[in-house]
């Protein structure tokens, strides 16, 4: 039986540690991939919005001291059609140089061609909204502007760092804001023209050289802008795509230290619960061989080495498997939030630590156990005396064992039951650190609400499986224990029926130790 609970305990370790693993290299991975297209595209530290003002504007923004790279461009919202159909939309049109590319916030063509002339009348389509509504290169969409409709032909798809995940506001969430709402990048002559805005701007991305500079700065640029009135200052922690990816990716931070963490401290308080047993049940043993000069150290180096044992074979098992794991995963988040590029790296720093924390759990919990064993009294032990030993006078007289007594199974069941209730005290705090997770995570929100949708049916035909199994092994178990019940009840009346009348036995206590 020992050797089933120490299996157990490992695939819980094993179960955490790639927990632990997956998550956590899925993390650093997905960090990764926002990360490097943000330096690649020269992602804008800043974002200001404002009132028509003239191009060379960007020229005094360029000579604040701070500044690396400033771009001036239109960004403008006007109702939209496809040529295809009568439904309109808001489109965002925002304006790049062309053929030249933008110093910030630059474009990635994952279809069709950059404008390769300043005057065209051809756009580039965000990727998320272009595939949400199937747009293909060469399809037609046409702009409502002050100026009257003006069609553009599509002349590719693109990733912009601004729109890693489309986001109106911060509020907004896919799929959603996508089906009313896009992004389109057009070449500043032509869309400026169009808008009657030739020669002027009414939005600039900045870089700095220091980050640390931002307030400085951004002083600077207000007042050079305050003529103009400034609509919005967005730096990039607040910009709308920024928080949703960082809400995203940031969830998988946590989930990789509170869900290992809760499968540990369960593998912490069952393997102290397991040894502290195992000594009970052992001590006689542990007495021989103190008795015979074994030395206590090395009582306590076996008892520890059962911990030992649990945490490095889990752990070494969990860090494969979580290494495994760790790529389809990033996959999964990074296909979420459309990442252009993903980046897929074996984080040998969090296999370690992962080895470290399972080791640590293990080895804590069997400190106590081991050191009880390594300080048992020979000549107690081996009387069958345990040094905490309550029995009363008439146990003592008809010679029943402590190690069967009633009061001994108390005690371990004691344990037991506070075992039980410190896991469920974990679960409802797991249980209410999800809901909040849920209830602040709009992404999580928008993707659970997307699969529950979808999959539905399988969702509720697995729930009534898991049920009915659940019932079956529930009766299994059921009849299993009446049955053992029966039987040693039938043992016991035999046993009495034999006995003469003047002997009286507990046989309902034995019965019971029995069984447990």
């Amino acid at each position: 039986r020992s050797k089933w609970q120490f299996t157990a305990l490992i695939a819980m370790v094993v179960l955490g540690i790639a927990f632990f693993g997956s998550v956590l290299s899925s993390y650093r991975n997905l960090q990764l991939s926002v990360d490097r297209p943000y330096e690649d595209m020269r992602f804008a530290d800043i974002t200001v919005s404002f009132g028509p003002a003239p191009q060379n504007t960007t020229g005094l923004i360029a000579s604040v001291p701070g500044v690396e790279r400033v771009t001036g461009r239109i960004s403008i919202e006007v109702p939209s059609m496809f040529s295809n159909s009568s439904d309109r939309f808001v489109g965002r049109v925002v304006t790049l140089p062309a053929p030249a590319r933008p110093s910030v916030n630059d474009v990635l063509v994952t279809a069709g061609t950059y404008f390769t002339e300043p005057n065209e009348t051809q756009v580039l389509v965000e990727k998320g909204f272009g595939g949400h509504h199937g747009i293909k290169v060469g399809d037609e969409v046409a702009f409502i502007t002050p100026m009257g409709v003006r069609p553009f032909t599509v002349s590719g798809l693109v990733i912009s760092p601004e729109y890693l995940w489309p986001a109106r506001t911060v509020w907004d969430h896919m799929p959603d804001v996508l089906r009313r709402w896009g992004v389109f990048f057009a070449p500043y002559a032509s869309m400026a023209s169009s808008l009657g805005m030739a020669g002027r701007i009414n939005e600039i991305a900045v870089t700095l050289r220091d980050g640390n500079q931002l307030e400085e700065v951004g002083s600077e640029i207000r007042n050079i802008l305050s003529s103009y009135g400034i609509a919005s200052f967005v730096p990039r922690e607040k910009q709308p795509s920024d928080v949703q990816i960082n809400m995203s990716v940031q969830a998988l931070d946590k989930l990789s230290f509170v869900f290992p963490t809760f499968f540990l401290t369960i593998v912490a308080l069952s393997t102290y619960v397991l040894l502290m047993r195992l000594v009970f049940v052992q001590r006689q043993q542990i007495g021989v061989f103190l008795a015979l000069g074994v030395s206590r150290k090395r009582v306590l180096r076996h008892y520890l080495s059962f911990a030992l044992l649990i945490g490095l074979a889990g752990s070494l098992i969990g860090s494969v498997a979580g290494n495994l794991l760790a790529n389809p995963i990033t996959e999964l988040f990074a296909e979420r939030v459309s990442l252009p590029l993903v980046y897929k790296q074996v984080h040998w720093d969090v296999t370690a630590s992962g080895i470290i924390l399972a080791l640590a759990f293990s080895s804590i919990a069997a400190l106590v156990p081991a050191l009880r064993a390594a300080r048992l009294m020979p000549a107690q032990t081996m009387r069958g005396e345990s040094p905490q030993s309550r029995l009363s006078k008439r146990q003592k007289a008809i010679g029943q064992d402590d190690s069967r007594s009633i009061y001994t199974s108390r005690r371990i069941t004691g344990w037991a039951k506070a075992t039980m209730l410190i896991q469920s005290a974990i679960i409802i705090l797991l249980s209410f650190w999800v809901y909040q997770e849920y209830r602040n995570n709009l992404y999580l929100q928008a993707y659970l609400g997307e699969y529950l949708e979808a999959n539905y049916p399988a969702i509720l035909r697995l729930s009534l499986a898991g049920l009915t199994t659940s019932f079956a092994l529930s009766a299994l178990i059921w009849l299993n224990k009446t049955r053992e019940k029966s039987r040693l009840h039938i043992r016991s009346e035999r046993i009495r029926s034999r006995l003469p009348t003047t002997v009286k036995l507990p046989f309902r206590s034995l019965a019971r130790n029995h069984m447990r």
